[in-house]
Order: C-alpha cells, then structure tokens, then sequence
C-alpha cells in the first residue's frame, strides 16, 4: 500500500491481512505458513530500516511513519505476532502526529485507531471520536475497519449486526468486493473476510464461504495472486 514498488506493496496487502485476521484474534491460515509469510516481511523491514531488532523496528523504526500509512499496519501486526512487544515509541510518535495534524479521511483515521489500540492506548480519546463517527463515513472500508474496531472494543454508535448487515449488502455478484464497480478486487475482499472472520458462523457464514471461493478463483499456481 502507500509504495510504488510493487513487490512491496504486495508484500505489505499480505501482512495486512495476516496482521487484521491474527488482530481480530481469527487465524485462518495455516499456522507455519502464516509464520513464514510474517518472517520474511518482518526481515524485509528490518533490512530497510536497517534497524537491528524487531524491538529497535517498533521502538524506532516505525515512528517517522508515524500516522502516514505502512506503519500503522506494521504496528498492528507486530503487536499481534510478537507478545509483550513495547510499542510505546511508535505510539507516542503516532500520539504526537495526531495532535499536531487533522486528518479528515475516515478510514485513515479508522487505521490511526486500530494501530493505538494494538498499542494498549485503546482508551485514548482519539480512538473514541473516531469510532464514533467514522463508520460508514467512506464507503465499504470504513465499514470493514469499522468493524475491526468494533471487534477490538471500540465504543461505536452502531452496532456489530448493523456493520456486517451493511458489508453483506456490499458484496458483488461474484462473491467479493469491490470499492467500486461490480467487478470484486481481491484485496478489498481479503480485506472484508478479515474483518468477517470473527462472525463465520453466524450470519456472514455463506458471505465469507463465497468470498473465499472467489479468492481461491483469483489464486495463482504460484500461491500468489
């Protein structure tokens, strides 16, 4: 997300949704095989950063990305992936850059939220504004982060149901989503059954089996996609 090189990016949508599914406390995948998907993501960044340590990476690392993208999915899944990690650099960066900055964009504000709540500042104020009026806000991925931050115990003004009520009505023919058009975009649609995941059982069970399908049709020979 948020790089032109496409390697990257797509190494970054993997992690994502690895880091949202583990984050909602749902793991989906395999379990080596999430593992060794993280590892190789996580030595990529290290290299990048040059930073010597995952604990240098969130201490350090990530804070002059601080509420500006990547680095608020990066802190959401090492948070996740690495328990006891001392995250309290990179939200205290985070906490500054949101002072000092308004961002307008509901879901980008949603990520801000959802990075500050992997961080233990799940009781920030910043965190309760926005759950308060960022749902729905800007179309289908407000309402995914939206429920992530629902599932994570963000005070929201709506309810779960009506959340996963308003992502089902979203679905496209084919089985996935889509931020516009009719024609189903793989990652927006990892992205919803992440958010999903926590729910399968209940009314977004056929939901999340078609969405699957769908990605299982976008799936390449050589894993990819």
């Amino acid at each position: 997300l948020f790089r032109s090189m496409r390697k990257f990016a797509l190494s970054l949508l993997s992690f994502l949704c690895c880091a949202c599914i583990l984050f909602a406390g749902t793991a989906c995948l395999a379990v080596g095989e999430t593992e060794s998907l993280i590892d190789g993501i996580v030595d990529y960044r290290l290299k990048e950063s040059g930073c010597s340590s995952v604990q240098s990476l969130a201490q350090k690392g990530l804070s002059s990305g601080a509420g500006k993208g990547a680095s608020e999915w990066y802190a959401i899944g090492l948070s996740a992936y690495y328990k006891n990690l001392d995250l309290s650099g990179y939200s205290s960066a985070l906490s500054s850059y949101l002072s000092s900055n308004k961002i307008s964009s509901a879901t980008s504000r949603q990520r801000c939220a959802l990075s500050l709540i992997a961080c233990g500042k799940g009781g920030d104020s910043f965190v309760s504004s926005t759950a308060a009026d960022s749902v729905g806000g800007l179309g289908i991925m407000s309402y995914i982060f939206g429920l992530q931050l629902a599932s994570n115990g963000a005070p929201l003004s709506v309810s779960k149901d009506g959340i996963i009520s308003e992502i089902l009505s979203l679905e496209n023919a084919d089985g996935g989503w889509s931020v516009s058009g009719s024609n189903s975009d793989v990652d927006v649609t990892a992205m919803a059954l992440a958010a999903l995941a926590p729910y399968k059982n209940g009314s977004a069970a056929d939901a999340v089996e078609r969405g699957l399908s769908f990605l299982s049709s976008k799936q390449l020979e050589s894993g990819g996609f």
